[in-house]
């Protein structure tokens, strides 16, 4: 499985890349720091999932994840981010991300989100959203 993650403070990255590494240690991890390169790289390297910030600099999640969908429609992007607002998680949906997860509960709800991305269902947090399911 290879794993893109987006995220401008790389403490975090390199968090979300252990929490991952411990259900799939066999998982390709390449973490990126910012939306351009994150965009180059899930354009040009095969990938199965992307786990990205909003706030990043340059250019932020959702302009990325709208240049990733165009390319890719349909290939899951779960958001991640401190903002968990309604509207950014509407944002978010409409932007066309499969899931959406604050980072306060990445270590409750990180692997049930990749589980239910890569089975390509979707995955907003329910703890927050009120709601907001489909």
């Amino acid at each position: 499985m290879n794993i893109i993650i987006a995220d401008d403070y790389e403490p975090i990255r390199k968090g979300i890349a252990g929490i991952i590494l411990t259900a799939y240690p066999a998982a390709s991890i390449v973490q990126v720091e910012d939306g351009h390169t994150l965009v180059e790289r899930a354009l040009s390297s095969p990938w199965d999932l992307t786990i990205s910030d909003i706030a990043m600099p340059g250019m932020d999640g959702w302009e990325a994840l709208a240049r990733i969908n165009r390319r890719f429609p349909g290939k899951p992007v779960l958001i991640v981010t401190l903002s968990w607002q309604p509207e950014n998680i509407l944002r978010s949906k409409e932007a066309g991300a499969a899931g959406f997860v604050p980072k306060h509960l990445l270590f409750e709800e990180l692997i049930p989100a990749i589980r239910t991305l890569l089975s390509g269902g979707t995955y907003f947090s329910s703890t927050l959203n009120g709601g907001l399911n489909d």
